[in-house]
Order: structure tokens, then C-alpha cells, then sequence
């Protein structure tokens, strides 16, 4: 057991090999190995964000005892489902702590940190300290006053922020951090042609399905120009400028 917990922590993509995960994808090796305190995953549907992001709560969870590990999803079931991919991980990989306290919205460890995840409402958000890991799961569908709410809780823990999702349009903090973040997050972009498990012909059949705009969101994770704009966000954002003198200076 030793042998194992030591090689996690000198490698985190064992993570996967001993939750029986013996072939993951390229990205999810990068991501669970980054140590960047701000990360952005773009990956398309079906792309395995959600098994990586598991891992990575719970690895946080198992290295910091005592520390919350927080994940905000956009609804009550997603919140839940988070928790059931958290607590199936963590019994397929021996030796970690073990579960004392568990309900459908909250892991709680024998080391004293905690899994919890909760839908996006700043009356469940807000109260939260110290938290060692924010996991902003399908991040495009956040509200933003939501993410505001979160970020003060990482501030005196120094913690860190993964941002997984596909696009939803050209607004929201996950744009904005994804176009304006500059060199403060790591990027990681993965578009399902680039999944060996979806096969060309479904993708064929679901471009036709859904429509080129919703096709390139989902699959190619585009920053797709929402269809309700009369103008486009780039025309708009060329339309002001800070050189203007006011009239009634």
C-alpha cells in the first residue's frame, strides 16, 4: 500500500490505474498530472470531464486532510451525480481513507476532508472556508453571480479552480476566462474527432441532427455566436472604446 500511495504521488496518472481506468485519454493524463492552481477544460460531451474531475476531488481529498474539496453544478441531479461518481471511484481504488459520513450531496473522510457537491444557488454556496479545491462542473451553465460568490472561499486556503464544460455561447465567466484570462489558466481543448471511442457516422448523424451552430457548441466546443444577438459580441465589443473624450469634459 505504501509502494501505491507512493507512486500516485510521484505520478497522479496512477489515479486511473487503480480505479480500473487502464486506458484513459491523452487529455485526462495532462490534467490529472497538472499541477496548475487554474485549470479550463473544454472537452466535448462524452469526453470523460467528469471521471477526471472525480479523481481529482478526491485525490485532493486524500493528500490535504482536513480540507474541503467543493464541486457547484448547474442543478440538483448533476450535483448528486457527482457525488455517485466520486463515491464509485473511491471504492474501486484501495487503501484511501475511509467514507464516514456520506448523503447524496457530500462525501466525508476518515482524514477530516470533505466531497461536496451542490447545485448552483448562492443560498447552498455561500458559508463554505478554507476550500483546498473548486470544481465548477458544466461551467458555461453557472450563473456568474455564482462563481463570485465561490471565489472568496479560496482565499485564505490559496486554493484551486478546474472549470470544465462545454461552450454556451460568447458570455459568462467561462468565455471570459477562456478568451481574456491570459496566462493565469491552463487550457486544455478537446473536440470529439479527436475521441477514439465516437465514431465518425455518429458524428455525421448528430451534425445533422442538432444543427451546424448547436454541432460545433457540443462536439467541436466552440464559442458559438448565440442566435437571440442582433449583432454579433465582436461587433459590440469593437463598438466602444476608452479613446473617446466625453462631450462634457
Amino acid at each position: 500500500m505504501l509502494a501505491r500511495d507512493l507512486a500516485r504521488s510521484l505520478d497522479s496518472a496512477y489515479w486511473f490505474q487503480d480505479a480500473g481506468i487502464m486506458h484513459p485519454d491523452n487529455w485526462q493524463v495532462q490534467a490529472i498530472r497538472s499541477q496548475s492552481k487554474r485549470q479550463l477544460w473544454n472537452v466535448h460531451r462524452q469526453g470523460g470531464k467528469s471521471t477526471t474531475a472525480g479523481l481529482k476531488a478526491i485525490e485532493k481529498a486524500v493528500a490535504q486532510p482536513n480540507s474541503p474539496v467543493l464541486v457547484i453544478s448547474p442543478s440538483q441531479r448533476q450535483s448528486a451525480e457527482t457525488v455517485r461518481t466520486c463515491l464509485s471511484l473511491h471504492s474501486r481504488v484501495w487503501g484511501l481513507p475511509r467514507i464516514v459520513g456520506e448523503s447524496a450531496h457530500r462525501l466525508e473522510l476518515e482524514n477530516g476532508s470533505r466531497i461536496i457537491s451542490l447545485p448552483s444557488s448562492e443560498t447552498t454556496v455561500r458559508g463554505f472556508a478554507n476550500v483546498a479545491l473548486l470544481i465548477l462542473d458544466e461551467a458555461s451553465r453557472i450563473p456568474d453571480e455564482i462563481v463570485a460568490a465561490c471565489r472568496p472561499m479560496l482565499a485564505v486556503s490559496d486554493g484551486d479552480i478546474i472549470a470544465l464544460s462545454t461552450p454556451q455561447g460568447r458570455r459568462g465567466f467561462f468565455h471570459d476566462w477562456w478568451e481574456n484570462g491570459g496566462t493565469t489558466w491552463e487550457r486544455t481543448r478537446i473536440t470529439a474527432n479527436q475521441c477514439s471511442r465516437i465514431s465518425p457516422a455518429f458524428l455525421a448523424d448528430e451534425r445533422k441532427a442538432l444543427g451546424e451552430a448547436l454541432y460545433r457548441q457540443e462536439y467541436l466546443c466552440e464559442f458559438v455566436e448565440n442566435d437571440e444577438q442582433v449583432f454579433p459580441s465582436e461587433i459590440i465589443r469593437v463598438a466602444f472604446s476608452s479613446e473617446v473624450v466625453s462631450l462634457w469634459q
